[in-house]
């Protein structure tokens, strides 16, 4: 009638001195405290004093055996959990991958990386023998286990064994890619994030963020720029100084001086960086646009820019190409104040 309180009351009064009688008790209120949130303790308590005598027959004692280690999981006591699942094994002679994904996620639990993929790899190994329906998450765990300890080969080799065994996932076409980053292979990097691209399943800013410099490193600057500028004016992607200042040199790599010159502007107002106004006086210089470049370099010398030298040179040809020779001529002289 689902009255655990009644239940229990009754159970806890009850008194018996034969050891199976007290086992079966204790493995009866152990039980029911399993069922009642909050009382994992006292389940374990009442289980631990069923199980120790030995004295239930095989089947309460391995359904025993199972619960407990459930439980230890619960409580985040993964040392016993573990050795009651290896006990469990033990004592049934039989071995399930459920098990071994438990026990690979106790050793990720307790941040001992190394110790997973024995487990892990064996989940792996029954979900095949058996037949079983295939899970991502002893994969997961091979790989939370490479990546924490730094080993980037493997973790990369494990993102393309889970993209070949569940490609249906969109995070792991996006995953693959930021893997290949690590190891610098930007060639297999590109390609793993144009796949998820095409395919939709980009959606983060610093997705496509990473697909822009995935076409950079791959010598593509124009469509690293492309795919830049259309997430900015959609607004995925934040106007940041670092994305403006960003999409600004994919322009300046694909020779695209105006709009650089367009970018470097925009990011150098966010925090009046003198360095942006300076690229973006060059930009508009080299587009040959010199009225505009000089309002831009003036900003960088009036907000302080390093090798103001340099700045004025440029300042002076911007001068000298309009035809004002007087105003390149005083350019030139404040010029040599800087050796």
């Amino acid at each position: 009638q689902e009255l655990v309180d009644e239940a229990l009351q009754l159970l806890l009064e009850v008194s018996t001195s034969k050891e199976y009688d007290k086992a079966f008790l204790n493995r009866f209120i152990g039980n029911i405290y399993a069922t009642v949130e909050g009382k994992t303790k006292e389940a374990l308590k009442y289980l631990v004093m069923a199980y120790e005598p030995d004295v239930l027959n095989y089947k309460e004692q391995t359904e025993i055996m199972k619960i407990m280690a459930q439980l230890y999981m619960m409580e985040r006591d993964f040392p016993n959990a573990i050795d009651m699942y290896e006990k469990w094994m033990d004592y049934t002679g039989e071995q399930e991958s459920k098990i071994y994904v438990r026990i690979a996620s106790a050793y990720y639990e307790m941040k001992q990386m190394d110790k997973i993929i024995a487990p892990a790899d064996r989940a792996i190994e029954l979900i095949k023998q058996k037949g079983e329906e295939k899970s991502v998450t002893p994969y997961s765990l091979k790989l939370a286990s490479y990546y924490e300890r730094k080993m980037f080969k493997d973790t990369v080799k494990i993102g393309e064994i889970i993209v070949k065994e569940f490609p249906e996932e969109k995070k792991n076409w996006v995953q693959l890619g930021m893997f290949y980053v690590l190891v610098e292979d930007y060639k297999r990097g590109l390609s793993a994030m144009e796949m998820a691209y095409k395919q939709g399943y980009l959606e983060k800013p610093n997705e496509f963020r990473t697909l822009a410099q995935m076409y950079s490193h791959n010598r593509l600057p124009i469509k690293a720029a492309t795919i830049q500028e259309k997430y900015l004016k959609l607004g995925v992607m934040e106007r940041t100084e670092s994305n403006l200042k960003n999409l600004g040199n994919y322009f300046l790599a694909s020779k695209e001086m105006l709009k650089a010159a367009k970018y470097f502007g925009e990011a150098a107002k966010i925090n009046n960086k003198p360095y942006l106004y300076r690229r973006q006086g060059e930009m508009l210089f080299q587009a040959e646009k010199y009225s505009q470049a000089v309002v831009a370099l003036k900003k960088a010398l009036d907000e302080g820019v390093d090798k103001k030298g340099s700045v004025n040179i440029t300042l002076m040809q911007a001068y000298f190409y309009q035809g004002k020779y007087k105003s390149a001529f005083a350019t030139l002289e404040e010029a040599n104040k800087y050796p």
